[in-house]
């Protein structure tokens, strides 16, 4: 999380120099790529609390499709 906030401000950053778009851009998939590891993890995480053997009462069939589908 910390480094998805640092690209943050690298992006307003580079946006208030007023450089070239291929710079911004550059940055935004930097920062959609690693908000996308943190989805993964969160899913994964998920998957292994209420899939495990220590929380089967846990299970939602429904919630972890929704989470699959976003």
């Amino acid at each position: 999380m910390r480094r998805i906030e640092g690209q943050v401000r690298g992006i307003e950053r580079i946006i208030e120099e007023g450089r070239d778009c291929e710079n911004i851009i550059t940055k935004m998939e930097a920062l959609s790529s690693a908000i996308e590891v943190v989805g993964v993890l969160v899913l994964d995480n998920y998957t292994k609390i209420c899939f495990g053997k220590e929380a089967p009462e846990c299970i939602d069939i429904e919630s972890l499709a929704r989470a699959i589908a976003i």
